[in-house]
């Protein structure tokens, strides 16, 4: 074993590797073994070296001479590794038993590979019988002591499985099969060539050739390859093979290479109760897509990583990685960094002045479309045969069910390694129960005794079976359906019309990252041009088409519900079934829709309406007195419902809720349970202002009064956040309402106060959006001027009606506001997107707004409003509504989707000037 001198606690690895006994062996990673004993015991180290450093036990003027004399007199000697003992046994026992497995692994490869080394000869796998093994590589985690490994020889290189590999052999039996198939046509069926992947299963184990990326050598190469990834891609989603991400495919030249196949005909594990037949419909739709394959970016709306994992374009990511932070020092300490990472090794390059140069999945969308095509009619054309084929050599076949992503598990084993949790493991791991996946408890059991043992959960099932085993073959549990089953159910839904969908799927998927929130076919950055009156009265003919006809209903429950276009706190584009709140769910679609009603009432809008109504009204009651952890706010929550709720009944002339008894009850429990945020968007702020603006407003003076205590002892009055929704502005508009309704002076002082500290954002043009690295501003509802804009222009109307503000600060704020909305008028009119929340319709309806209540004849500014109004009407009919992607891909919301521009255009269309839902208001 090769000696190593400078790791980090060296003297006390080397002493550990004594204290076990560990054999020598050429074979041992003395790295590896090194960074095992480390990433176990590390954590205690640095605390031991911290407490002892503090306690004065450690000799030397600086802090590297102390951490020698910590080596020497503690590692060296042994203390340490005995304190670790005592103070730490579970530690101690996973010391053990950890570095056991991998010693064991090593032994068992060992005697493996030279048992086996006459049969590889035979299969072409090494080169010589003579071969001897250099060195082992572990890759990836370790299942029940047992992992993945590279094996390297003299001569050659191969890869150790620790499980059977029959799922190998079945799916190149399955691709030969097809090109057996394939062949009679008389199409060009080079797509059909694979890489002839060697393998060799020995039952509970096997070996496989070793895949390394190579150069395509021309570009006609390259088209072939992502040719074959849409073939690829077309077998996977018909064989629900799923978790194809970047690491599990490889660039053999011009063909692409799946490495794990796992998860061949997987199956969920459990059936989730749907919310309705509508979100149900969608979620299906989305989960048994080509986007279950992990192969293509787009997500549903779990499983979600920091970035890009996908097996086309993925590799492109961030992660939390433990650093060392002051090494070889007494003040050592482990902290936790965000990484940026980027692979490629699925991506094909060539070779140019002795240089890689990528092949961009971007570039080749149609080549991996016609291998799509290509596959998903061979496969429809020969659905027979191939499922005769599949029943009769699939017996041995298993699939890996996979319950949580790896992620997840790991975070639990890595707190579990704390020497603050050793003690309490079972604690840390009992938090997967509040996780809540729908698992039934004898899952999750035997999820935690994996974890117990610091192994990433394993489960399978064979391919004829319902039982669910983990790796010692004991049963956990029994599927809804086999994975046979499973697949004939889904190669029975394949047809045309489904290839046709998949392919957009596709598409959309693999250009959106490049026009994320634009909507249209390949077009350019948005400009203001010169529209007409008969764009406007189109385009709110469009977008109430698009979303009516897109509408998905629940036959049997009359539910309705879209399928939106949203995106993750990762960046990762989502499709997702909407929930019932005025922001981007069913209220706030309803709303505008009832906007577009009064104007044209006609049958078909009505239906919607209905619809939406039955949706939210059966689930509002039971969110309010049933769920404890309801939300409350306006956008939200259950107050917008109820906002929606009430102007449908109002619109239809029906009386079936007790509005009046359920608005106070909203008051009462978000007295009584506060919010996280107290906000405009999310918590009291925004209550406030849409309680103030009721006709019967004084009838809740006691709860706006209520509500503004609770936000004044939630107020930070050092926060300066120039912004409505999330900061001063939306805060400081909710103080001078419930100031106007109480006159009570601490409101207005703390209004005072929040406004003053806004002005330490204030730079040469506009305000600081905090969000931004540079003194730089924007022109939104959110964030910015807009709805800095909005809300001088709400204290102005109110200090006409109370006098509250002095000479001097009047002057100021009508300062402040000529300015934001000259800002609104020029930079927030060339936005690149059209929604309300950060975008061009937002900025019509504030800059409409100003026009009608304080230049009322300024003929020239009420020509500009009409001009951008049509501009972006026409632009939205020809080139694309601005707030999704794709022609057919939308995101619905009112806040950030289609609704709000319709919502925004059906007022204008009306001559309706309120500010409406960006204050909060219905009227």
């Amino acid at each position: 074993m090769k000696n190593v001198t400078d790791y980090q606690f060296n003297e006390f690895l080397e002493d550990v590797i004594k204290k076990l006994s560990i054999q020598q062996d050429d074979l041992l990673d003395i790295l590896y073994l090194k960074s095992l004993i480390l990433d176990i015991c590390g954590k205690a180290l640095v605390l031991m070296i911290n407490e002892k450093s503090r306690l004065g036990k450690l000799s030397g003027p600086t802090p590297e001479s102390r951490y020698l004399f910590f080596e020497e007199r503690y590692s060296g000697s042994g203390k340490a590794y005995e304190e670790l003992i005592a103070k730490y046994p579970a530690i101690y026992q996973d010391l053990q038993v950890q570095v056991s497995a991998y010693t064991d692994l090593v032994k068992q490869i060992k005697g493996d590979f030279y048992r086996d080394r006459q049969l590889l000869l035979k299969r072409g796998m090494i080169r010589d019988e003579e071969e001897k093994l250099l060195f082992l590589t572990i890759k990836g985690d370790f299942h029940n002591g047992k992992a993945v490994v590279e094996l390297t020889t003299n001569l050659s290189k191969l890869i150790y499985k620790p499980k059977t590999v029959k799922n190998d052999l079945f799916f190149y039996k399955f691709l030969g099969y097809l090109k057996l198939l394939g062949k009679t046509n008389d199409s060009d069926s080079s797509v059909l060539n694979f890489y002839p992947l060697k393998i060799l299963d020995q039952g509970s184990y096997g070996w496989v050739d070793f895949l390394e990326q190579s150069a395509v050598s021309s570009q006609e190469e390259v088209r072939r390859y992502y040719q074959r990834v849409g073939y690829l891609l077309s077998i996977a989603y018909v064989i629900n093979l799923t978790d194809i991400h970047f690491e599990n495919v490889v660039c053999q030249g011009e063909y692409p290479n799946i490495v794990d196949l796992e998860t061949l005909f997987s199956v969920s594990m459990f059936e989730m109760t749907p919310k309705n037949e509508a979100s149900d419909a969608i979620q299906s739709k989305v989960s048994h897509s080509v986007y279950a394959t992990g192969m293509l970016p787009v997500l549903g709306n779990e499983n979600q990583f920091g970035g890009d994992t996908s097996g086309i374009l993925g590799g492109s990511f961030t992660r939390e990685e433990r650093v060392i932070v002051n090494p070889f020092r007494d003040d050592i300490q482990f902290k936790k960094e965000i990484v940026h990472q980027r692979f490629n090794g699925h991506i094909p390059f060539i070779i140019r002045n002795n240089q890689k140069e990528y092949c961009d999945p971007y570039c080749y969308v149609n080549d991996i479309d016609d291998g799509f095509s290509f596959g998903y009619k061979l496969m429809l054309t020969n659905k027979e045969d191939l499922k005769s084929f599949v029943e009769s050599e699939s017996a041995s076949v298993f699939t890996r069910i996979l319950l949580r992503n790896t992620m997840e598990y790991s975070a639990l084993i890595q707190a579990a390694k704390s020497p603050v949790y050793a003690g309490k493991r079972k604690m840390i791991f009992e938090k997967i129960r509040t996780f809540d996946k729908g698992l039934a408890p004898a899952v999750i059991d035997a999820e935690i005794n994996q974890l117990d043992a610091l192994s990433i959960p394993f489960f399978m099932c064979q391919f004829d079976s319902e039982n669910v085993t983990d790796l010692k073959q004991q049963f956990v549990c029994k599927l809804p359906i086999s994975p046979f089953k499973q697949f004939l159910k889904k190669f029975e839904s394949c047809h045309l019309d489904d290839l046709a969908q998949q392919i957009k799927w596709i598409n959309f998927s693999i250009e959106s990252q490049e026009k994320l929130f634009k909507d249209g076919q390949d077009f350019s950055q948005y400009h203001v041009s010169t529209g007409a009156f008969t764009d406007l009265d189109n385009g709110i003919k469009m977008l109430v088409e698009i979303i009516e006809t897109n509408a998905c209903i629940g036959e049997g429950d009359h539910s309705i519900n879209w399928m939106n276009l949203g995106v993750s706190a990762n960046d990762q584009i989502v499709f997702e079934s909407l929930e019932n709140d005025i922001y981007k769910g069913l209220s706030g679609i309803g709303t505008a829709l009832l906007e577009y009603y009064e104007f044209a009432p006609n049958q078909n809008t009505r239906e919607r309406l209905k619809l939406i109504y039955l949706s939210v009204k059966k689930e509002f009651i039971k969110k309010l007195y049933e769920n404890s952890t309801a939300d409350y706010s306006f956008y939200n929550g259950l107050l917008g419902e109820l906002a929606f709720l009430q102007e449908y009944e109002k619109i239809f002339q029906l009386s079936e809720l007790n509005a009046s008894i359920y608005l106070k009850d909203i008051v009462r429990k978000a007295i009584k349970r506060p919010s996280e945020l107290n906000d405009v968007l999310a918590g009291e702020a925004g209550m406030i202002i849409y309680l103030s603006g009721l006709a019967d407003k004084t009838s809740y003076v006691k709860e706006i009064r209520q509500l503004g205590k609770r936000l004044l002892n939630s107020l930070n009055l050092g926060q300066k956040i120039a912004s409505y929704a999330h900061g001063n502005s939306g805060l400081m508009t909710a103080l001078v309402c419930v100031y106007q309704l109480s006159n009570d002076q601490q409101f207005l002082n703390s209004f005072l106060a929040l406004w003053e500290n806004e002005r330490a954002l204030k730079i040469a043009r506009g305000w600081k959006d905090y969000r931004k690295q540079k003194n730089d501003y924007s022109a939104y509802w959110c964030h910015g001027a807009t709805g800095q804009a909005l809300a001088r222009m709400m204290w102005l109307s109110m200090d006409n009606q109370d006098k509250f503000l002095k000479e001097q600060q009047r002057i100021q704020l009508i300062d402040e506001l000529n300015e934001l909305i000259d800002i609104v008028l020029w930079e927030g009119m060339t936005e690149n997107n059209f929604c309300l929340c950060h975008g061009i319709a937002g900025n019509i309806m504030i800059a409409n707004f100003y026009q009608v209540n304080f230049e009322k004849e300024n003929k020239v500014l009420q020509a500009k409003i009409a001009k951008n109004t049509y501009s972006i009407c026409k632009y939205g009919l020809t080139e694309g509504w601005i707030c999704g992607l794709g022609s057919e891909f939308y995101s619905y919301g009112m806040m950030t989707g289609i609704s709000g521009i319709l919502y925004a255009l059906i007022r204008y269309k009306k001559g309706k000037s309120d500010l409406g839902i960006l204050l909060p208001s219905m009227i």
